[in-house]
């Protein structure tokens, strides 16, 4: 989800104005490529008209308005770095990115972004190819899937100092040990997540079901029913 919808009026004596498009959220302004605002106008709400008086409001808007497409563009800024997958951390107003081994900088690091300048301003060793990443919504911890040791890695924000790790486990032959597919921590519960867990050697990958964690404690019941693939957690 990019964001949610908003819909702000103004009216003059002869009609209303309503403005309609996306604020985006979590994405900040430094990363907004193209914008597109529809504005329904209503006929002859021209001119800076003001309320009527005496407690009347003003007419209804008519029934067919007449649409106007505004669009305008903003200059994006192009960061060269590689990386697997991007969280935006809105409390401390940076990205954080996941580098894999093969980038030509950083590799294997979780990199810190900041959007207003489009620089890495630190870096964090993370372990064999950082993958899918999750942030607790109050934005105290960051998860990473580490592929490379079949495991996350927890770590405290803002500094990213390393916490806690635990591994993902392994199915047996042909699926052996598992990766993240996908990872998302609990609203409101900073230290649970939950992971889809995945295995290279096989095809559809994420055979190894749904596990819930406690730090870094496994819950006892997996989700992970024949025919139950989750490749995406929201």
């Amino acid at each position: 989800m990019l964001g949610n919808p908003w819909e702000v009026g103004a009216r003059s004596k002869s009609g209303k104005v309503l403005a309609h498009g996306w604020r985006p959220a979590p994405v900040p302004p430094a990363l907004l490529l193209m914008g597109l605002i529809l504005l329904y106008i209503s006929a002859g709400c021209g001119g800076g008209g003001s309320a009527s008086s005496g407690g009347t409001p003003p007419p209804p808007p008519p029934s067919n308005p007449v649409p106007a497409i505004v669009s305008f563009n903003i200059q994006p800024t192009v960061v060269n770095q590689l990386a697997n997958d991007m969280v935006w951390d809105s409390t401390h107003q940076v990205i954080y990115l996941s580098v894999p081994s093969l980038a030509p900088s950083n590799g294997n690091t979780i990199a810190i972004l900041n959007p207003a300048t489009g620089s890495i301003q630190s870096t964090q060793f993370a372990g064999s190819e950082p993958d899918v990443l999750a942030l607790s919504d109050d934005n105290q911890f960051l998860y990473a899937g580490v592929d490379g040791s079949s495991s996350v890695h927890r770590f405290t924000l803002p500094n990213l100092l390393p916490d806690i790790k635990y591994s993902l486990g392994a199915g047996s032959y042909p699926e052996g040990p598992y990766f993240g597919v996908d990872l998302q921590v609990a609203p409101g519960k900073p230290r649970t997540t939950a992971v889809s867990r995945g295995a290279f050697n096989v095809n559809p990958v994420a055979l190894g079901g749904m596990a819930i964690f406690d730090d870094a404690t496994m819950r006892s019941t997996v989700a992970n029913s024949p025919g139950d693939l989750f490749y995406s957690l929201q």
